[in-house]
């Protein structure tokens, strides 16, 4: 199983497609999901206390793929969460 955060977003949401593709299971998490994803998904904050150990037990990951950043604008008006979200939560 992989795990892929940030597939909501452009990247990440590619990545699924083409793991999935290529035959890989394959769940997402982001803030918020889309339907359109072509694997399962999980919606919650990558930082936030306990989601990825929660993700991890139920789904047994044996790979993180973390593309999940904040957008060039909101890194910039909050420096802390841009920090947390692209290096912390990892």
């Amino acid at each position: 199983m992989m795990l892929v955060t940030g597939g909501s977003w452009f990247i990440g949401r590619e990545v699924c497609r083409q793991l999935c593709a290529r035959g890989y299971d394959v769940i997402a998490t982001d803030r918020s999901v889309p339907a359109c994803l072509p694997c399962p998904s999980a919606a919650g904050d990558i930082g936030a206390p306990g989601f990825l150990a929660e993700l991890f037990e139920a789904h047994r990951s044996d790979a993180v793929i973390h593309p999940a950043a904040l957008r060039k604008t909101e890194s910039g008006e909050r420096p802390e969460e841009g920090m947390r979200v692209s290096i912390g939560a990892t």
